[in-house]
């Protein structure tokens, strides 16, 4: 059979080259996915590297949001009570029936809305702001397990001293030392004795304090009242007992003020002073001895505490990259 040629070529020549073709356009085809791929493969590398960044940028800001929230919640406001109790026990300074202006701290009977920071000791109030506290607590705690066993052991030797001053209390207020105080009072030229008239005809017997200010004019010296505190009998024998408490633990006047109001510390100075003469005060000294150790073992704890509060502001200010401006005026 004779060879059939087109375009002056055989069949076979005509093949190859198709053959020839097909493989170059198909390899051409391969270098061209190839090529796509692997720049979408970059591409996604690249997108999902943006994203993970986004997402670490994201976590890092959150992360740094919610130790923002602990330093300022929890841990520097625990912090700067703690401090202040340390200094308050060094300088024995306490108070037992007055006010203490910021922290309500060393205040016995111990305030209703004295918070602890210490989740489970059974005096914690169930507000929810309160529960959100202890969550944060716990949470703070976690690489420091020892920080609430010392909190739990701060209320406990609060509670212990509340219960001893109770004893010293009861023991001042019997019938005979209520009516040797009321004497006192009665007979003190400091107090004014005033009666009232009520509208409804009911007389009260009232004293009052005044608190003065005192200047210098031509060179005479004066005492201004400026205020005056009002007393039943009742009340101001219950202020003058936790004056003489306070006197136990050797609370200077000046310190006093702290907690009490100035015209009361001063106006009771001469009653408390006779009543001291009064008082058999070895029944009160096994309490006394007690509640000072109680104290000790306190300055003790706030210490322990104070150093593990150090070691977490630190471990926050490097771990969340804070600076000391973010630390301090939170």
């Amino acid at each position: 059979m004779p060879e059939l040629f087109f375009w002056g070529l055989s069949i076979d020549t005509i093949a190859n080259l198709c053959v020839g073709i097909g493989t170059a356009i198909l390899a051409i085809a391969t270098f061209l996915l190839a090529r796509y791929t692997k720049s979408s493969v970059t591409s996604s590398k690249e997108q999902l590297e943006i994203l993970r960044n986004q997402f670490n940028l994201d976590q890092k800001n959150s992360d740094q949001k919610h130790a923002l929230e602990r330093l300022k919640q929890i841990i520097m406001p625990l912090n700067e009570e703690i401090g202040h109790e340390i200094g308050l026990v060094k300088n024995g300074v306490y108070c037992f029936g007055g006010k203490e202006p910021k922290f309500n701290c060393l205040i016995f009977p111990i305030p209703k809305n004295k918070y602890f920071y210490a989740p489970e000791t059974g005096l914690e109030h169930k507000a929810l702001e309160n529960e959100l506290k202890n969550q944060m607590v716990l949470e703070i705690s976690g690489d420091h397990p020892n920080l609430i066993e010392l909190l739990q052991q701060r209320w406990g030797i609060y509670t212990s001293i509340a219960s001893k001053i109770e004893i010293l209390k009861n023991g001042l207020t019997t019938d005979s030392y209520k009516s040797e105080l009321e004497t006192l009072i009665r007979k003190d030229s400091n107090f004014e004795q005033i009666t009232l008239d009520e509208e409804e005809g009911i007389y009260e017997e009232l004293f009052v304090i005044y608190e003065y200010e005192t200047y210098f004019h031509e060179g005479k010296k004066y005492h201004v009242p400026l205020a005056s505190d009002y007393f039943s009998i009742e009340n101001l024998i219950e202020a003058i007992v936790n004056l003489v408490i306070c006197e136990f633990f050797n609370v200077s006047e000046p310190s006093k003020k702290h907690f009490f109001d100035d015209g009361l510390v001063e106006e009771t100075l001469n009653i408390r002073s006779k009543f001291m003469e009064i008082l058999e005060k070895d029944q009160f000294e096994e309490t006394i001895l007690k509640v000072n150790q109680s104290f000790s073992e306190l300055k003790d704890v706030d210490s322990k505490i104070c150093i593990i509060l150090g070691k977490i502001i630190l471990e926050y200010r490097q771990g969340y990259n804070l600076t000391s401006d973010e630390i301090l005026f939170i």
